[in-house]
């Protein structure tokens, strides 16, 4: 299948104009444009295969297209990325930066292209604690929600002023697990192991700054939480 209709797929348009406009690529439905790709279909993941394009009218916009091909028993591919989707809406109720969504169906996401690796951006931002601060909160979310990933900080990027996440698959795992200290040792340890790892300038600070960041939300979250159960009489 042609990139042209992949994107009429994801919306049940006639043709590339009407969906381009319906998921606002376009300003207009008669604007000009034209589709340049920057990298073909790859194997971007265990699950997914991802393209990457520029829609070029009065804007240019880049985009990836993610086809899930993840293989699950008992489960159908839409099943899968409807899984996905609500992994995201979980974090981004938490205030984390994910990639805007244009489209979605048949097993494929049509989303924001974010330029920037993580460690790269650290090295360009005139206010790296700013992005420690970020990055800090992006972890304890994850304990919150009861996430379990692999590798935490591997699936991030940034626009330039914020953490992205961008995987929301078996990387990510499912929420809702039992927090334990245990997670909240383990998360903060790599989350020191990954401003280690990218070698960073003023790095003692930076992990300061996270690492306060990671508590502040810990802790007002259990605050929170304490404060749902004497109102509503639940367990915690």
């Amino acid at each position: 299948m042609s990139i042209e209709n992949e994107i009429c797929t994801l919306t049940g348009a006639n043709d590339v104009n009407e969906s381009l406009f319906e998921m606002g690529l376009l300003r207009r439905i008669d604007e000009p444009f034209s589709l340049v790709t920057i990298s073909e279909w790859w194997r971007s993941g265990a699950e997914t295969y991802s393209y990457i394009f520029d829609v070029k009218g009065d804007t240019t916009r880049r985009v990836i297209l993610k086809a899930c091909v993840a293989l699950v028993f008992g489960r159908s591919i839409d099943t899968v990325l409807d899984e996905w989707l609500k992994r995201r809406s979980m974090l981004e109720s938490l205030d984390v930066a994910t990639p805007t969504l244009f489209g979605h169906g048949n097993g494929t996401i049509l989303e924001e292209y974010i330029f920037l690796g993580l460690d790269d951006a650290f090295r360009r931002s005139s206010e790296p604690e700013a992005l420690a601060s970020a990055l800090g909160h992006v972890a304890a979310v994850f304990v919150y929600l009861g996430f379990r990933p692999n590798q935490p900080f591997h699936d991030m990027r940034s626009r330039g002023s914020d953490v992205v996440v961008i995987d929301f698959g078996e990387d990510l795992g499912s929420p809702n697990n039992p927090v334990t200290h245990e997670d909240l040792d383990c998360t903060l340890q790599q989350l020191i192991a990954s401003l280690e790892a990218w070698q960073l300038p003023k790095r003692p600070e930076l992990e300061q700054v996270a690492c306060d960041s990671f508590w502040k939300v810990i802790n007002s979250q259990s605050t929170n939480q304490r404060k749902g159960k004497y109102q509503s009489g639940a367990s915690f």
